[in-house]
C-alpha cells in the first residue's frame, strides 16, 4: 500500500498524481474578509476519531458554539455539530513568525486523526486528500495514517454561504 508521506516528500509538499488523481495534503481555500463557510462532515470509516483542521493568517469566529479563535483550530467528528459556520478574518499587518500560515485571505485545509492517544496527526503516512469542486466550495475525501488508498475515512464539504 501507498506511503503517501514519501511521494509528498519527494514533490516538496506540491500535490501528486496517483493512479489518475490528484491528491494533495493541504488544500488552500481562497476567501473574502468577513465570509462565512459552512464545514460539514458528511461520513467518516475508520477506527481512528477522524477531524478537519483549519487554518488562517487571522481570526476564525465559530457560530455554532460562540467562540473566536486565531490563526487555527480543529474539529472532530464525535464533538463537532453536523455543520459548523464559521466567519473569517484576515489580519491587516502581522508579523511573520515561525507558525506555517497561507497568504492573507487564504483558509489551509487538512484532514486530522486522533489515533485513541489524544495527539493530533496529519500529513504522515497514507494521509492525502482528493478535492472535489462542488456548488459554492469543495468536498474532501481523505486517507488517513493507514497506507491505504480508498479516501474515506473522513468525507467533508466547506462551501460558502451568500
Amino acid at each position: 500500500m501507498p506511503d503517501f508521506s514519501e511521494l509528498f516528500m519527494q514533490s516538496k509538499g506540491n500535490p501528486i498524481v496517483y493512479k489518475n488523481k490528484t491528491i494533495v495534503m493541504t488544500d488552500y481555500f481562497p476567501f473574502k474578509e468577513g465570509e462565512q463557510l459552512k464545514i460539514k462532515i458528511e461520513k467518516t470509516s475508520s477506527e481512528w476519531k477522524q477531524g478537519v483542521g483549519i487554518y488562517l493568517f487571522g481570526t476564525i469566529e465559530i457560530e455554532n458554539i460562540k467562540e473566536k479563535v486565531k490563526d487555527r483550530t480543529f474539529f472532530f467528528e464525535n464533538t463537532a455539530p453536523k455543520e459548523i459556520i464559521i466567519t473569517l478574518r484576515s489580519e491587516k499587518e502581522r508579523q511573520q513568525h515561525s507558525k506555517k500560515l497561507p497568504k492573507k485571505n487564504i483558509l489551509g485545509i487538512k484532514n486530522i486523526w486522533d489515533t485513541g492517544d489524544g495527539v493530533i496527526q496529519s500529513w504522515h503516512f497514507g494521509a492525502a486528500m482528493i478535492v472535489e469542486e462542488i456548488e459554492n466550495g469543495r468536498r474532501y475525501y481523505c486517507n488517513d495514517g493507514h497506507p491505504d488508498e480508498n479516501f474515506d475515512d473522513i468525507v467533508f464539504t466547506v462551501t460558502k454561504l451568500k
